[in-house]
């Protein structure tokens, strides 16, 4: 029977290094790969790193915005958070800027607006590139369902603002917390 066994087992292990043997020769390389790293899909692209900087590929290995970039976020919405030469900035997946990498750093987009400070000045930017200066008389905070707490500095009070900055509940509030 051991022998009968090891037969069985040598026949199998044979085939398997045949059956593998032919498949590398049908074997045929899509792309070649130099990437050192490589992230998951976001927005259907991922962020992979060469040479020092990270760029994004597409599912099919093709190259969609070359590596040009210190550190790199995750598409979300068609967006990404991309720093090039210390500072930060928002490109779109065609790999042109909505916001040129200026800032000294930048949230992640929430309903469409980022806070993005450089040189202690706070702007919001917005998904289609425009921004606007924020008052260093509040302290102003992510958006969440379309408002964000904001917080009157000289008072210590909360209220909420939409997402064109405009007052829709006054700061008259000890606390607040998101929506």
């Amino acid at each position: 029977y051991s022998n009968l066994k090891t037969v069985v087992v040598t026949i199998v292990f044979t085939t398997a290094l045949a059956s593998a043997s032919a498949q590398s020769h049908t074997f045929k390389w899509v792309r070649n790969v130099h990437q050192q790293t490589v992230r998951d899909y976001s927005d259907g692209l991922s962020a992979y790193y060469e040479n020092g900087f990270w760029g994004f590929i597409t599912p099919k290995g093709d190259v969609a915005i070359s590596p040009a970039f210190e550190e790199v976020g995750d598409f979300d919405n068609s967006l990404c958070l991309v720093k090039s030469q210390g500072k930060w900035g928002v490109i779109n997946k065609e790999g042109t800027f909505v916001h040129k990498c200026e800032y000294d750093n930048i949230s992640g987009f929430s309903d469409g607006v980022a806070i993005a400070e450089f040189n202690g000045v706070k702007h919001y930017l917005y998904s289609d590139g425009k921004k606007k200066q924020l008052s260093s008389t509040y302290e102003f905070n992510e958006y969440s369902d379309g408002y964000t707490r904001i917080k009157d500095r000289k008072k210590g009070k909360w209220g909420y603002a939409d997402l064109k900055g405009v007052f829709r509940i006054n700061p008259v509030y000890d606390s607040a917390t998101d929506f």
